[in-house]
């Protein structure tokens, strides 16, 4: 807009406008005339016609619209005037009209102007700078149609004029016109449109409209070029060489201007055809240079294409696919498939095969399965082959329910076809491979096809054996006891060390852990998954190396090395990534999500279980579904939103679980969402089954955690004494793992090490013992009988214990502890370790408006919960049903109210209190200081561990007091006596 401004001071001034047809030349100049309307401007335009009509014609059309009396006639005289009168008769005409209101004069098409516009147009731009008139010239860019006298003319105006090129429209800019034609279109459609014009709004409009038409009819547009776009390039095409336009036309047949090919179609050298292709890159047709020419964009391809006739399209698919080079066996099937001939067909699908090889082999499954199903259809390569690849192919792409029926279907054929070693090789490609990274154990086929596949199988195929016996091993996990899974996986682990079959052994190594899985075994399977990674790398077995990886992270998490969990995810999102398949993708976001939640950022876990949630799918992944789940469970549990907890449990349904999982996990879900009616339905029912039906795999911990956090929510709320005789069976079984961590599956949760709930249950169970209680309420305070020390020096802790030091890294979890041994017998909230330890100060986050029950109501409803137990046990004793319902409804209704009031322990519950997640995240952080303590002072990680308890209040109590030194400045500590 500055020429608009400079020419109502008298400094009038011009610019050329430059593109290629439809680019928006005119429309620019639209708006710039718009523009200059609303400045007080005149605004006059005058465009070069198609046809030779009279001389200056466009001049005569800018004339006659100017007030000025005398513009209509001072062209008619031009006959009879010399040029030098006529020129300036103009002039002046221009400039009186400007004296009353600055002009804008606008020459469009210039590449059309006779030879009398052009000097008319040279003289008027050599002298409009001192007026009040701006001079706007418009002209395509194509060599091709801006030759001769225009593009001298155009050359020869004056320096000071600016050539402004038109560019087509970036993506955003076509984003928009395409939605105002076709309001819905997806950001896919958009990217298509602009990719084949090049963001020419001619082009993107009509584009965009034949798009819009043929959906209204339910028929896909495709590529297919609008009718008026094609009438644009035919014409452009019109005005090359026909030579030229022959070798575009095999160009784009070929799909693109591969030069060797095309030239040896043609039958020319590569030099020759380079000069032929000049013209159409001179007509911007083509873009680039020597080898990298390529077309404008891609409806010149499309347009050249859709011009030429069946036969010739046939006859040129034909000679490309004789010419091109055997390796691009994609490209070659597709041009097979489109020559004729009698042998073209057989052809295209021999290359489809290789190409579905060769797509396979670069991962790129859905290609793959793509070109494995043409190859199949046509009749290329071996039936069985195909199809097991076609199946394998279809599982890595995430069609995992149609792969492996393919698979099923392939396997049963080699059977019958005697050949074992195809069956087996099906089976391992139902599990995405040697390995098994998803092995669907609820598919009793695999065992079966197996088995019979095994038994055919030769005596001298080891290797094969060994895969088959590894795989047989993961699939028995529904029908086989551990020992002879193990066993198994043992057997492959010889057989194929003993033929040097290295990645076989490895993935024999992974069933092996996958059958000692279970709080037994943690250092035998984190060893075992040391060598599978080794092993997988050593082989360059990308998919192993990550199996290896996912359970060693599963140990190290059972283990409370969360130093190494946290390498580890990186270490296995850093070569995931390298594959860019779902399947191997979804565990990041997960085990992401579980190291949230252990530091209690809810809202990160969520966000994380989405992302698994979205990847599962693209990688048709049932147990990412589920892990998702488990992601979503803990934090509802956390919230002990009753809303959140119907919506998961109508998820549960969907799953295959053993009625032991099945049992626990209600348990444990309805305790914590205050239906404590549901929750002792299915803890009764799984203490009738008894606590040994349990298997003890990999799901065994936590199983007996939940049971644990069932129990207690129920016993504790209510202070139903019947329940220490469970508290103790759990603690029983629990106490030989203290030091194991309770984890989910593939690490979808960890709940925390054994020990922290073995110290709720000892809490529990010493506030039920009468005689405990007693002798705790008589106890009088002792004094320190030792002295230690836990004290901060930056980013370090120096630590102290009976005699010996070390050094610690600072972390939240040591400043709990110097939190806590400070107030040896006094239960600290964590809302106020999460303060100390620098979070939000607990009025901001624990506020309250008191407990849902005072404490007359509470001592109410426990006394005659302790009649109703007595009265239902008389009633059944009695055989009488009808009083047993009465009073057990009562019983359930009173419960619910208890269970919506208190927490654990009997505290009042406020709903909404984010306590939990600060339990969960003190919790996790108090063990790991413990770890890290143990590492260089294992004495004093005995003492703490044994000590300290934590849950929603956390407490030191040591058997013998300890005087504790937490500040540089503490020569004698004072520490307040225990309680």
């Amino acid at each position: 807009m500055e020429l608009l401004d400079a020419a109502r001071t008298a400094r009038g001034g011009g610019a050329v406008l430059l593109g290629e047809a439809g680019i928006g030349k005119s429309s620019l100049a639209d708006a710039i005339a718009a523009q200059a309307i609303a400045r007080g401007f005149i605004a006059a335009w005058g465009r070069c016609p198609d046809l030779s009509l009279a001389p200056y014609w466009p001049w005569r059309q800018l004339l006659a619209v100017l007030p000025d009396s005398g513009a209509r006639e001072v062209l008619d005289g031009s006959g009879s005037s010399s040029r030098a009168e006529l020129f300036s008769g103009v002039l002046a005409v221009l400039e009186r009209t400007a004296a009353d209101r600055p002009l804008l004069l606008i020459l469009d098409d210039v590449h059309r102007a006779d030879e009398a516009t052009l000097e008319l147009l040279a003289f008027v731009a050599g002298q409009v700078r001192g007026t009040r008139i701006v001079l706007l010239v418009i002209s395509r860019d194509d060599p091709v149609e801006l030759a001769g006298p225009a593009a001298s003319a155009l050359a020869g105006l004056p320096a000071w004029m600016p050539r402004l090129d038109i560019a087509g429209l970036g993506q955003s800019a076509t984003a928009e016109l395409v939605r105002e034609l076709t309001p819905t279109a997806s950001d896919e459609l958009v990217a298509n449109i602009h990719r084949r014009t090049g963001g020419n709004p001619f082009f993107v409009s009509e584009v965009a409209r034949l798009h819009a038409g043929r959906r209204q009819q339910g028929v896909e547009s495709g590529h297919d070029v609008p009718t008026a776009v094609q009438q644009v390039l035919s014409r452009r095409f019109a005005r090359i060489g026909q030579e030229a336009v022959r070798l575009l036309e095999v160009a784009a047949v070929v799909g693109k201007l591969d030069l060797p090919v095309v030239a040896a179609v043609a039958c020319l050298d590569e030099e020759a055809a380079l000069t032929l292709l000049d013209e159409p890159l001179r007509a911007r047709l083509l873009v680039g240079s020597g080898p990298d020419l390529r077309f404008a964009h891609d409806l010149v391809r499309e347009a050249l294409y859709a011009g030429l006739s069946e036969q010739a399209r046939a006859r040129l698919h034909r000679a490309v696919a004789a010419a091109m080079p055997d390796g691009e066996a994609g490209a070659l099937a597709e041009h097979w498939a489109r020559a004729l001939g009698p042998e073209a067909r057989l052809r295209a699908a021999e290359h489809a095969l290789a190409a579905g090889e060769s797509a396979s082999a670069a991962m790129a499954y859905e290609q793959a399965a793509r070109y494995f199903r043409w190859a199949l259809a046509d009749g290329a390569g071996d039936p069985i082959t195909v199809r097991l690849e076609l199946g394998r192919s279809q599982v890595l792409a995430g069609e995992v329910d149609t792969g492996r029926d393919t698979l099923r279907q392939v396997a049963a054929a080699a059977n019958q076809a005697g050949r074992p070693a195809d069956a087996v090789r099906a089976v391992l490609a139902m599990g995405s491979g040697l390995g098994g990274f998803e092995v669907d154990i609820g598919d009793p086929a695999q065992e079966r096809l197996l088995a019979q596949a095994l038994g055919a199988l030769s005596d001298d195929d080891l290797a094969t054996r060994a895969a088959g016996l590894a795989r047989l091993s993961l699939v028995r996990a529904l029908s086989a006891s551990p020992e002879e899974r193990a066993e198994q996986a043992r057997q492959a682990v010889a057989l194929a060390a003993g033929v040097g079959e290295r990645a076989i052994e490895a993935a024999a190594l992974a069933a092996l852990n996958d059958a000692l899985s279970g709080p037994d075994h943690v250092r035998v399977r984190l060893a075992g998954a040391d060598r599978i990674v080794a092993i997988a790398d050593e082989v360059a077995d990308p998919a192993l190396a990550l199996l290896g990886l996912r359970l060693r992270l599963v140990a190290r998490l059972e283990s409370g090395d969360i130093a190494g969990v946290d390498h580890d995810i990186a270490e296995y999102d850093l070569r995931a990534k390298r594959l860019r398949l779902p399947l191997y993708a979804w565990p990041v976001p997960l085990w992401r999500g579980m190291r949230a939640a252990m530091d209690g950022d809810g809202e990160l876990a969520i966000r994380c279980a989405d992302e698994v949630d979205r990847l599962g799918r693209e990688a048709g992944s049932t147990n990412a579904a589920m892990m998702a789940w488990v992601l979503r469970l803990q934090q509802a549990k956390a919230g002990g939103s009753p809303v959140e907890f119907a919506a998961l449990m109508e998820q549960v349904a969907r799953w295959n679980l053993e009625p032991s999982q099945w049992d626990c996990c209600l348990a444990s879900i309805y305790a914590c969402s205050g239906m404590p009616a549901r929750a002792r339905f299915h803890l009764d029912r799984m203490l009738a089954a008894g606590l040994d039906s349990i298997p003890k795999d990999s799901e065994w911990v936590e199983l007996l955690w939940q049971l644990a956090e069932a129990a207690l929510v129920l016993a504790e709320a209510a202070l139903v004494l019947a329940d220490r005789p469970v508290a103790e069976a759990l603690r029983e079984r629990l106490a030989p793992y203290a030091g194991v961590w309770a984890v989910d599956g593939v690490g979808g949760a960890c709940f925390g090490p054994v020990s922290d709930m073995l110290a709720r249950l000892d809490g529990f169970l010493a506030g039920t013992d009468p005689a405990a209680r007693r002798q705790s309420e008589s106890a009088e305070p002792t004094e320190p009988s030792e002295v230690a020390e836990l004290r901060r020096d930056g980013r370090v802790w120096h630590v102290a214990f009976r005699g010996r030091r070390a050094t610690v890294q600072h972390s939240k979890g040591m400043a709990d502890l110097a939190t806590l041994v400070t107030r040896p017998g006094h239960e600290v909230h964590v809302l106020d370790l999460v303060e100390a330890g620098g979070g939000p100060a607990r009025r901001e986050v624990g506020a309250d408006s008191g407990p849902v029950l005072d404490r007359q109501a509470r001592t109410a409803y426990q006394a005659r919960l302790r009649e109703l137990e007595e009265d239902i046990g008389a009633a059944a004793s009695d055989a009488d049903l009808g009083r047993v319902s009465t009073l057990t409804a009562e019983r359930d209704f009173l419960l619910a109210e208890l269970a919506g009031a208190l927490g654990l322990s009997g505290r009042d519950r406020v709903m909404g209190d984010p306590a939990e997640r600060a339990r969960k995240a003190v919790t996790m952080r108090i063990a790991t200081a413990q770890r890290a303590i143990a590492e260089s002072h294992p004495e004093l990680a005995r003492h703490l561990h044994l000590a300290v308890s934590t849950g929603r209040f956390c407490c030191y109590r040591p058997e013998r007091p300890v005087a504790w030194r937490t500040r540089a400045d503490d020569a004698t500590p004072d520490v307040a006596p225990q309680v």
